[in-house]
């Protein structure tokens, strides 16, 4: 299917895949270019989160397929410090700017669930993201779970912002405002809802379902 809606990224996914081999876990795409609200142009970079069992081995991958010039052991003390580490890959044939959020497996467990110790993973995989490569089905169905647990963990932080009464779509909205509003780098006016309405098809049944499964948990 994703060769089919975008060859591009499938083909620089299946290289990567190849490069990686078992240093791999997982990878989900998310982002503007995934929901297809970006700002702009066709050279807007692909998001991408790259979840693996180790640093050094992964790194050491890519430098060694070419897709990073950077020094593994570097990166490696970097993305202990403060995950995930934000690389930029640049694929050839077709051409292709990914850029990777590298995080370890359990440490991607960790940051989607209310033990996570900053909002940046968390932030951004709430939103629509896709497992789009995994190396088995235990690294699939990890991913997947760690998807549920962000967007469940949003009614911690979106509950003491929502009105007396809301449906889906007004929880999701203001639950991306809200997490929009604690980021480093400001957002223009009026992005959350251009966000928003990029999203709201995908997410609107998302959060009805939450929603419900926290009404009959109330009952």
């Amino acid at each position: 299917m994703l060769a089919e809606t975008d060859p591009a990224l499938a083909a620089a996914l299946e290289r990567l895949r190849v490069a990686a081999g078992d240093t791999l876990d997982a990878v989900l795409f998310f982002g503007s270019r995934r929901t297809g609200a970006a700002r702009a142009n066709s050279f807007s970079a692909y998001d991408l989160f790259a979840v693996v069992p180790a640093y050094r081995p992964f790194y050491a991958a890519l430098r060694a397929a070419g897709l990073s010039g950077k020094r593994p052991a570097l990166l490696s003390r970097v993305s202990r410090w403060l995950p995930p580490t934000q690389i930029s890959v640049r694929f050839t044939d077709p051409e292709l700017q990914a850029k990777l959020s590298v995080i370890e497996s359990r440490v991607f467990a960790r940051e989607t669930s209310r033990r996570r110790r900053d909002h940046f993973t968390i932030g951004r995989l709430f939103q629509p993201a896709r497992v789009v490569l995994a190396r088995s089905d235990a690294t699939r169905e990890a991913a997947l779970d760690a998807l549920v647990s962000a967007h469940a963990e949003t009614w911690r932080w979106a509950r003491p912002w929502l009105p007396e009464r809301f449906d889906a779509d007004a929880y999701g909205r203001r639950a991306l405002e809200v997490s929009m509003s604690w980021e480093i780098r400001p957002e223009p006016p009026g992005r959350a809802q251009a966000l928003w309405a990029a999203q709201r098809d995908a997410q609107r049944p998302v959060f009805a379902a939450l929603l419900a499964d926290l009404e009959a948990g109330a009952s």
